[in-house]
């Protein structure tokens, strides 16, 4: 296996994607492109990738804008663009597409959304109809709109009135701030991403995670959130691709598994063709980081042998 990092021209014109690819010694059997979370990026998933290299699956993935070493200074980490910036991260995730692609014709390619990168590749399935061949989210969830449009309001007004970068600790709040109350005794201020202590401890000791998110990226994030929420809805998206959602039963995106149930609903009404949904008792919000994370990648593992074909 080898690993490589390498940069591509994001779509923005602001930034040079970081990207980070695990090439199996042998054939190649299909591809994982991954789509990481908010505040975080594409190495924390070195784990997984190696896991799956191990078993003739490439896996590549970018630090989407504002994140990771895409970030280029401080100052730019939670920062999408001025304007259209999630719009931008979605046409970056193409680009990376493209180039697995290009690296390896006609081979499956799977798009592994966690988190936030979940609500970037359900948009991707309602923008793009072709280049993927089956979906796996985890992390996922569907919050309730009047929420969601409370938060994009908020966020816009704070663009308006103090700028796109303001660092806002309201909006930070209302977002994550009550998922690490649910869990007791707090041991860490990321209790909620997994079970695993150090795993947790990890990520709170990662210079690359260690921001909030800008205004303007909150913006720009809920409204993707919305607009998703409305196509899914109204079944405007690939119902072809087979679909895998995974979920913690006590991840607080998700409303302990009610959230994750309503995006299995709307593709189940969509049509979606393949559609699967699995819960992990106990476990949290970063499944490949979980106590149990060995088994969450032997079940992704057997599902991507059962659809590369």
């Amino acid at each position: 296996m080898e690993i490589h990092e390498f940069y591509i021209p994001s779509s923005s014109g602001i930034a040079n994607l970081h990207c980070m690819e695990w090439i199996p010694s042998g054939e190649v059997k299909a591809i994982v492109q991954i789509a990481h979370g908010m505040m975080e990026h594409v190495g924390r998933y070195r784990e997984f990738a190696e896991f799956l290299a191990g078993h003739g699956i490439y896996v590549l993935g970018n630090d989407h804008l504002g994140h990771g070493k895409t970030a280029a200074a401080a100052e730019d980490r939670g920062y999408f663009g001025e304007h259209g910036g999630a719009v931008s991260v979605i046409r970056d995730m193409r680009r990376v597409t493209v180039h697995a692609q290009r690296k390896y014709p006609g081979v499956p390619i799977f798009l592994l959304g966690h988190s936030m990168g979940s609500f970037f590749a359900r948009r991707y399935l309602t923008v793009y109809k072709d280049g993927i061949d089956g979906v796996i989210l985890l992390g996922t969830g569907a919050p309730k709109d009047a929420e969601v449009r409370l938060g994009y309001l908020l966020a816009d007004t704070i663009c308006r009135q103090r700028g796109t970068r303001c660092r806002s600790k309201l909006l930070y709040e209302m977002s994550l701030g009550n998922y690490n109350r649910k869990f007791k005794p707090v041991k860490t201020p990321y209790d909620w991403l997994s079970r695993d202590e150090k795993k947790d401890r990890d990520f709170g000791d990662d210079p690359l995670t260690d921001f909030i998110f800008t205004a303007g990226a909150y913006r720009d994030f809920f409204e993707v959130i919305l607009k998703t929420a409305k196509l899914e809805k109204a079944g405007k998206m690939r119902t072809d691709l087979p679909i895998l959602i995974l979920s913690g039963s006590k991840d607080p995106v998700g409303e302990e598994t009610k959230g994750v149930r309503r995006v299995y609903e709307r593709y189940d009404k969509a049509g979606a063709e393949d559609l699967s949904i699995g819960f992990y008792e106990d476990a949290r919000h970063e499944l490949l980081n979980e106590l149990n994370r060995d088994q969450v990648s032997a079940d992704i593992l057997e599902w991507i042998g059962e659809h590369e074909g």
